[in-house]
């Protein structure tokens, strides 16, 4: 067999490569098990994993566990047997290790998202926290100068957890709760949600809000990097681009001359999201540059709020600070080259209140999904082909509307108007699919709903993760190959959802 040995792993990986794993048990279970190593001992396993036998994939690897405490595959593939036979919480343990050995492996990191509780579960264990510790909140609220600030903040850093991790917030008098988003973009699509779950026996009393809204114009004194600058004292510029309706500004201050241009953009930066918003400053700022000197046009910051919200209006727009509810449009060059079929490389044009989610899934990056999981939420697309010619994508580009309707109020927006699991992105439209974009805080009860809505359409549709190459559950199947597709087939199937 040692001679052999690199040939029989060449074509053990082929047979897995094309899925045909019978191929390889029947090849493995043909070898003597004294003749094992720890790396047969592991594929076999995988095999069995693969077949769904997640029984038999257990003591085998628990066989190797010794010399495997620094396998990645060791502890990803025992994290899926103990996943599969219902064992969660050894699962994750197994998951959590592997993720910390190869930290870039997204589907990983995926397995824990799923071992874990939904956003909405977690959204609602925090209130039921919040409302058990609502008198200690209270006392921190109303006296905070008699309490020290470490109990303060451990305590509702406690709270936090529960959501997900490194919440940045501010407490303040008469009940006020504020999250701050602090330039991690992905919090402006979650922080909402926490603020409307928030139980009606508190909504009297406390103030809460998803993110700084800013001074809307009242002036104050801004401290950073030793200097100490007043915010009527700093002159702007704005140029607002109505086509991508995006706003260009141009600053200026003594003080700002006096510091490393970095550190000035970043003060700049901070100063200006305090007086206008978080989300205002997200959904609106393209450029910042600062100038040697005050130039012809310049007002004060303090009159820059009005100022804007005058200009925007004037082109028939409104002003808008929700990030959910800010929406671009962009237009793409669809891919028909035969080389790279990948899902959404068909698209032509789509529209987003997420864009830099967009540009991450043509980029391949993963930050704000593995940022939203780690919340228990999930970035994901509805997908459905259709015949590429005229007619045919004015009626799916229809029904794409009309299934973002349904699922924005039935299933995001549902009885007395109380928020469901998720919100609708966008969507957009491609060459051959339709596409919806979604946030998900529920994965698995959208699912279930979506499989009932989809019964209405006469289409394959499936839910993929919004990455590429990522994993797919199907929704509906009106033929024997819904993903034989040459823009969905590189998506995975799960079947456990």
């Amino acid at each position: 067999m040692k001679n052999n040995y690199s040939k029989l792993l060449e074509q053990i990986t082929n047979w897995v490569d094309n899925g045909e794993y019978l191929k390889v048990l029947e090849t493995l279970l043909d070898i003597p098990r004294e003749d094992y190593d720890t790396q047969l001992v592991g594929i076999l396993a995988r095999t069995y994993n693969s077949l769904g036998e997640y029984e038999k994939a257990i003591p085998l690897l628990l066989s190797i566990e010794d010399e495997s405490q620094d396998d990645t595959n060791w502890f990803y593939r025992l994290g899926n047997s103990y996943y599969y036979t219902g064992r969660i919480e050894e699962a994750e343990e197994c998951f959590i290790r592997a993720a910390e050995l190869d930290p870039d492996d997204i589907d990983t990191k995926e397995f824990v998202y799923r071992c874990r509780p939904s956003f909405t579960a977690r959204v609602d264990e925090f209130w039921h926290w919040f409302e058990k510790n609502e008198r200690r909140l209270c006392d921190i609220s109303e006296r905070r100068s008699e309490h020290v600030r470490e109990y303060s903040l451990k305590l509702i850093e406690q709270g936090l957890s529960i959501i997900g991790p490194d919440i940045l917030f501010n407490i303040g008098g008469d009940h006020e709760f504020t999250f701050s988003v602090h330039g991690e973009d992905y919090l402006f699509y979650l922080t909402p949600y926490i603020v409307d779950r928030m139980p009606e026996s508190l909504k009297g009393k406390w103030h809460v809000n998803p993110y700084n809204y800013g001074t809307e114009g009242k002036g104050f004194t801004f401290n950073m990097y030793g200097k100490q600058i007043a915010c009527a004292d700093v002159r702007v510029k704005a140029d607002y681009d109505d086509a991508r309706n995006a706003v260009s500004l141009r600053f200026f201050h003594p003080e700002f001359n006096n510091i490393d241009e970095n550190d000035a953009l970043n003060a700049f930066y901070t100063l200006f999201s305090i007086s206008m918003g978080e989300a205002f400053t997200y959904n609106y700022i393209d450029q910042l540059k600062r100038t040697d000197a005050e130039e012809e046009g310049m007002m004060p910051l303090t009159d820059l709020y009005a100022s804007l919200r005058q200009r925007i209006e004037s082109y028939g727009k409104q002003m808008q600070e929700s990030p959910s509810k800010h929406y671009n449009t962009y237009r793409c060059n669809p891919d028909t080259s035969g080389e790279f079929y990948n899902a959404r490389f068909d698209v032509i044009s789509g529209t987003t209140n997420y864009t830099a989610l967009v540009r991450d899934y043509y980029q391949a990056e993963m930050y704000r999904n593995v940022k939203l999981m780690a919340f228990g939420a999930k970035a994901a697309y509805l997908a459905f082909t259709y015949d590429n010619n005229e007619e045919e994508r004015k009626k799916m580009l229809d029904l794409r509307y009309e299934l973002e309707d349904r699922i924005a109020k039935e299933i995001f927006l549902h009885g007395d108007e109380h928020p469901g699991n998720g919100c609708v992105l966008g969507g957009a439209t491609g060459i051959e699919c339709m596409y919806i974009d979604l946030l998900l805080f529920d994965e698995k009860d959208f699912i279930r709903r979506m499989r009932e809505m989809s019964k209405d359409y006469p289409i394959n549709m499936v839910l993929s993760d919004f990455r590429l190459g990522a994993w797919y559950t199907l929704i509906q199947a009106h033929d024997d190959n819904p993903v034989s597709h040459k823009y969905l087939s590189r998506c995975i199937r799960r079947d456990d959802l």
